[in-house]
């Protein structure tokens, strides 16, 4: 029945309670804010923070697991409180909730206003749980002596990253001690093959330190989760004649130390693996050294890859360089390609991203002509811009001649007519400045689409379950919505009661469900 934007704001319809810890989740009643206080949605919490990294505080090593919970924010965004909290009824982690908080006491919340003004706030909020670092793997449980390279130079730090089922990036780089990097790349990458640069020795024994105040030599050689489908990263360090590998297979999972992944990150950014991985500002060059063509498909491939990956410098120098705007979606090669699903403009909306670089992209992206005139994209990527709550991207789009009078096509069945209105689109981003942005615009608050849904029933039809739809709600019905709308809207919320309950206290006709059968 609900339409899910992102899966990580999936919640199943019941939920486990950490408060009721082995009884019925039917017997806990959700937490209602107390009245007169502003409450924001999961979707709207989100866009006051940045982005969330999963907390290692459970002792489960397995499946990851999303808490959602209610926090009471002081005027200053300061988080006083944490009520509610639940897992999917599927995961029954075991975590400390006063861990939870604190926490979540360190995350900093922009203030909500009303009226301009900075309030307290009863705000909805998720973040990924994961396994907490066992003592035991931890790497300073046990001190091991770290071998010192002689000469200085005498050693090699090597990470690789197998492919997954799907389009995983499959590639190796070893970077030695004189500076030498050499990079061999297999699937899904932008450059393939084997290839080399340089970088500065001092940069290396850098890296080298960064493993021995890891103490990685007393890791254990494998942290392995049990599960399929996902690539393996395997870090080796050799010193000398001394050698050592760590294997990571989906590791935090199974409590491994986060050092390890902070290390292949960090071999990844010594490297540059970038350039010929994804995209970085030494792309261009990185391509031209490979012998790919400005002018050919794969250099297409590569500009889609820049903008997937949100380097603007990368995506100026290949368009300056006439790198085609239009490649083909299916590869004529063997399946080992990264392939764009979709033009440009449209991949901007897609990709995870912070807004900044989203709109240096989207500027880069619109200096060239060609782009430009792609109507079909223009109108397409802000019909996605509008649904992602991405405002200031849906107003660079329009700048540039994008209608935010048009109707835009579902973006989930490319057979159904072109009939969601921006309003609609901005209601399904659960974003308040987006739907304030498409409400101060020429709008039919009463337009339907296909399925008879208006921008009210969109509430109901994409939201996430788990949600507190009604300060949504409110916002149409000021706007105009009445009693034909909530009428609509509730027939897809009559087996949810809370959000059935608050659609009739609004004025729509209880009947509506008990002629549903519901």
């Amino acid at each position: 029945m609900y339409l899910f934007r992102n899966l990580s704001l999936l919640f199943g319809s019941a939920f486990f309670s950490l408060q009721f810890s082995g009884s019925d989740a039917a017997s806990h009643s959700p937490f209602h804010p107390p009245a007169g206080v502003l409450v924001a949605g999961i979707r709207e919490t989100a866009t006051h923070r940045a982005s969330l990294e999963a907390l290692r505080i459970t002792s489960d090593h397995g499946m990851p697991a999303n808490a959602s919970f209610w926090l009471h924010l002081d005027p200053g965004g300061r988080v006083l409180e944490l009520r509610d909290v639940e897992t999917e009824d599927y995961v029954h982690a075991h975590f400390d909730t006063s861990e939870l908080l604190e926490a979540m006491r360190a995350v900093k919340y922009e203030p909500f206003t009303r009226d301009g003004n900075p309030v307290e706030a009863w705000v909805e909020d998720s973040v990924e749980l994961l396994a907490r670092e066992d003592s035991s793997l931890a790497p300073n449980s046990r001190q091991k002596a770290f071998p010192e390279p002689s000469p200085f130079t005498n050693f090699s730090i090597t990470l690789s990253r197998s492919g997954c089922f799907g389009s995983c990036p499959s590639y190796s780089v070893t970077i030695r001690g004189d500076g030498t990097v050499n990079y061999s790349g297999n699937r899904f990458v932008s450059v393939s093959g084997e290839h080399s640069a340089q970088i500065a020795p001092e940069v290396a024994l850098e890296l080298l330190d960064r493993f021995r105040s890891a103490n990685f030599f007393a890791l254990k050689n494998e942290y392995r989760a049990g599960v399929t489908d996902n690539p393996t990263y395997c870090v080796e360090v050799r010193v000398g004649s001394a050698k050592k590998s760590v294997t990571d297979y989906v590791g935090g999972w199974v409590g491994m130390p986060a050092v390890v992944t902070e290390l292949e990150e960090t071999i990844d950014k010594a490297a540059d693996s970038a350039r010929w991985v994804t995209a970085s500002s030494q792309t261009l060059d990185a391509m031209l050294e490979a012998g790919i063509a400005p002018a050919s498909p794969e250099a297409g491939r590569i500009l889609h890859r820049a903008v997937a990956e949100a380097n603007a410098d990368a995506v100026r120098e290949l368009l300056a360089m006439g790198v085609p705007t239009n490649v083909e979606s299916t590869p004529k090669e063997a399946m080992e390609v990264w392939m764009p699903s979709r033009p440009l403009l449209e991949e901007v909306s897609y990709y995870a991203a912070n807004e900044k670089s989203r709109k240096e992209v989207i500027s880069a992206l619109l200096e060239n002509t060609a782009i430009r005139r792609d109507r079909d994209s223009m109108q397409n990527a802000l019909g996605n811009a509008v649904a992602e709550g991405q405002v200031e991207i849906a107003r660079m789009l329009i700048a540039a001649g994008a209608d935010p009078q048009g109707l835009f096509q579902t973006r989930y069945n490319a057979d159904k007519p072109a009939d969601e209105t921006y309003l609609m689109r901005a209601v399904e981003s659960g974003v308040w400045s987006m739907i304030d942005d498409a409400l101060s615009r020429p709008h039919d608050i009463h337009a339907i689409d296909h399925e008879g849904r208006s921008a009210l029933g969109m509430v109901i039809w994409t939201s996430p379950p788990h949600e507190d739809i009604f300060p949504i709600v409110n916002k149409l019905i000021a706007a105009g919505a009445g009693k034909k709308e909530l009428d609509h809207a509730l027939v897809d919320a009559c087996d949810r009661e809370d959000w059935r309950n608050g659609l009739i206290a609004r004025g729509a006709n209880p009947q509506v469900c008990a002629n549903a059968g519901k």
